[in-house]
């Protein structure tokens, strides 16, 4: 995180950068169900000196979890007085980054990406996958629509992520966008665009897809479709499940339009991908949503109650922006959630819960 100072540089100053929870959980540690690092540390500026950093350190773990946040604050400056803002919000965004790789991934007009494929060995993964999540890390491109991309697993399933998505809407890579696909959000990549940050189902808005170039396979390939509604051998899950997660997983980008362009970079996933794999009984099984008003503001002092198959009931209270969550759930199980407020009414739902879930969202009633 950059502070900066304007002015007179001529002297020393310095200030107090600190972190408090928003909607994330921090620690003094990675150790424990946490989401970052508390930090409360002095910068200093030495004469001359107009920019310093200081680090937030997020914490990696397999919960999939939707943007959390992180209050930053500047306070008890020496030697300067405080502008505007002093504050600031840092947002986590939430990815598939238990196996990674981080080489680029270039992509010219017409023909397969370098490298083609991009691999990602794994081991130590579960035998049995049940929830799967690819992460693009970074990605731009002139013309997304272009964009094709299929996942091949150890065992040879052939299942396109992504296609003709994104319209014609160019992404800049000084600003480029981080896709998570999986099945769990309710939200289908545009197929006009704009590709924005944030997580999805796979889509593909053009079917059926033709076949990658060699050393991809031929198709046949699973394909997701364009809306969220889908069949279950058209998800992640589908064909995936029960599968050995060990071995070679391959990216096969290519760009599917027009004439190839030798040695002219169109777009990238800059920072590479990653994938996560894990079986239906992962530890630390989490239930997190937001509650909010009618008019979509958070609700804050809601108590949302979690009731199991026994009848045993577990309760928390919303944050300031209306977020809630439960921890250390018991997967493989039935259960009941619902909203009380003093203000507001709401529905309460039932959830089959095999696996963590994130944006389990309530919207009151007046």
């Amino acid at each position: 995180i950059t502070v900066v100072r304007g002015g007179d540089l001529s002297e020393n100053s310095s200030v107090t950068a600190s972190t408090s929870d928003g909607t994330a959980t921090g620690g003094t540690s990675c150790l424990g169900v946490v989401d970052y690092v508390r930090v409360s540390q002095l910068v200093t500026f030495a004469p001359g000196i107009s920019s310093q950093t200081f680090n937030v350190t997020l914490c990696s773990d397999v919960a999939a979890e939707s943007f959390e946040t992180v209050n930053l604050t500047l306070s008890a400056p020496t030697g300067a007085s405080l502008a505007s803002p002093a504050t600031a919000v840092l947002s986590i965004n939430d990815t598939a980054n238990q196996f990674l790789n981080r080489t680029a991934i270039s992509m010219t007009t017409g023909a397969p990406a370098t490298p083609y494929p991009s691999v990602i060995t794994v081991s130590g993964a579960t035998s049995d996958v049940f929830r799967i999540r690819v992460t693009l890390y970074d990605l731009y491109h002139v013309f997304p629509d272009n964009i094709d991309i299929l996942l091949v697993g150890p065992t040879g399933i052939k299942y396109v992520l992504m296609g003709d998505t994104g319209g014609a809407i160019s992404i800049n890579p000084n600003s480029p966008v981080t896709l998570t696909l999986w099945d769990q959000p309710n939200a289908v990549l545009p197929d006009n665009g704009p590709l924005t940050t944030g997580a999805f189902n796979p889509t593909t808005c053009e079917m059926p897809v033709s076949n990658f170039p060699a050393p991809a396979p031929a198709g046949p390939y699973v394909e997701p479709g364009c809306s969220p509604t889908r069949q279950t051998n058209q998800t992640l899950f589908g064909p995936f499940a029960s599968s050995n997660a060990n071995g070679d997983w391959q990216l096969f980008v290519r760009d599917d339009n027009g004439t190839e362009s030798l040695n002219v970079v169109t777009g990238e996933i800059a920072g590479g991908w990653g994938i996560e794999l894990l079986p239906s009984t992962a530890a630390g099984v989490e239930v997190s949503g937001r509650v909010s008003t009618p008019d979509g503001r958070g609700l804050r002092n809601a108590t949302v109650s979690l009731i199991d198959n026994q009848g045993v009931r577990r309760t928390v209270t919303t944050s300031s922006f209306g977020y809630y969550r439960f921890e250390d759930i018991e997967a493989d199980g039935t259960y009941i959630i619902g909203v009380s407020s003093k203000r507001y009414r709401f529905g309460s739902r039932v959830i089959q819960l095999l696996d963590s879930l994130s944006d389990v969202d309530f919207v009151g009633i007046e």
